[in-house]
């Protein structure tokens, strides 16, 4: 419910707050992007007024990509973002390189496609990666401050990311095609999934030790969160029970422990998400609540794994490496690599790509794909082929 004082904001599952704020695109549709995170109603209310001021004063639908730059090289001059050095050494690169390709092209035209092919093209012609990563980075600013200044809707050089000297500039999922170009021969097919999983459920129920069959449990539960979930491996070591919602049989995803910061932190670009887990998975997750709850005097907001010791991403995968050597699966896993099988196997079932998109966390890239099918229908059906998925059954 809105608050009389602060107008469309709105209070969250999670006691923070959200807004909706009505905007059209560039074509003229009516939308009303859900914007999450907000620590008090005054931030969020501000945040939404700063939006719709931004809409009002921005309603040029054509703007070189040369004049964006520019204007975008001046204001952070004018700032003191930059010095005149930096200012020049931008300006220079970017006029050899960068705008006799694209300079006159509107920023509304710039897409994926276009900006990867770019790319690869300053690489086919000699130009080091780190050369091109500059570019990059000044390419990331424009459209960043286009963003800002000229709704423009979404910054394509942060989808297509910057570029790599082994492999092509592809930093996220960007179409079904993209999504397909994962390398099979490091990707779990189901099979391989099901004989993984088979081992723990034998090492498990043949556990005695009640403490040592919870660790277990947590251990197979991870992967299950990165292959059947399609969690990152931050969010599941981020993971608290009073998250998780039993009852109503989803898990509510919004914050996610940080490699760099070494804490937990909110999702990046508030990218707060539902999952709904097969009712096997919240079988496994209810054993662990209700162990933990008797022996280890959980509280409801203590992680369910956390991120050192026996639960660190380098022991579990160390362990499920050991697994996979014993039953001879030659897969070169990561768990990168392990939950983008589970995103890839979900594609060559045929599940819709923006269902796949959305439960993965992947909805602002998947947005430039023009897929029409009802989400709900899609989500249900995605649900419905995770199920199918071998999840052990603990005695």
């Amino acid at each position: 419910m809105a608050n009389k004082r602060y107008p469309g904001v709105y209070l969250d599952k999670d006691g923070t707050y959200y807004i909706q704020p009505r905007v059209k695109d560039i074509y003229g549709n009516v939308k009303r992007p859900t914007i999450r995170g907000f620590k008090t109603q005054k931030e969020a209310f501000e945040a939404k007024e700063e939006k719709m001021r931004k809409l009002e004063i921005s309603s040029n639908k054509y703007i070189t990509y040369k004049d964006a730059f520019l204007e975008n090289l001046k204001y952070k001059l004018d700032k003191g973002k930059i010095g005149e050095s930096t200012y020049n050494t931008v300006l220079r690169r970017n006029e050899l390189h960068i705008l006799p390709k694209i300079g006159n092209i509107n920023i509304f035209d710039i897409t994926v496609q276009l900006y990867r092919d770019l790319q690869l093209e300053l690489k086919n012609e000699g130009l080091n990666i780190r050369t091109i990563n500059g570019l990059h980075s000044d390419v990331v600013s424009t459209l960043k401050y286009s963003t800002l200044f000229h709704n423009l809707e979404y910054n394509v050089a942060i989808m297509v990311g910057p570029v790599y000297a082994d492999r092509d500039n592809i930093n996220g999922f960007i179409s079904i095609e993209d999504m397909k170009k994962i390398n099979k021969e490091d990707s779990l097919d189901p099979a391989e999934w099901e004989s993984i999983t088979k081992y723990y459920e034998k090492l498990i129920n043949e556990e005695k030790n009640d403490e040592e069959k919870i660790i277990l449990i947590k251990e197979m539960l991870v992967i299950i969160c990165e292959y059947v979930l399609m969690m990152r491996v931050g969010e599941v070591q981020g993971l608290t029970y009073d998250y998780i919602y039993f009852e109503k049989k989803f898990i509510f995803l919004n914050k996610s422990y940080s490699k760099d910061a070494k804490k937990i932190t909110p999702l990046k670009n508030r990218e707060t998400r539902f999952i709904y887990p097969p009712d096997s998975v919240l079988a496994l997750f209810k054993i662990c609540y209700e162990a933990d709850n008797k022996y280890n005097e959980f509280k409801e907001n203590d992680l369910v794994f956390g991120y050192t010791g026996h639960f660190s991403r380098t022991n579990i995968l160390r362990r499920l490496k050991k697994i996979m050597k014993e039953l001879d699966i030659d897969k070169n896993l990561s768990n990168h690599k392990l939950r983008h099988s589970g995103i890839s196997y979900q594609l060559y079932e045929g599940q819709d790509p923006t269902a796949i998109a959305t439960f993965a966390g992947h909805n602002k890239e998947m947005t430039m794909n023009q897929y029409n099918q009802v989400l709900g229908v899609a989500n249900k059906e995605l649900v419905d082929s995770l199920s199918k998925l071998y999840v052990p059954k603990i005695k």
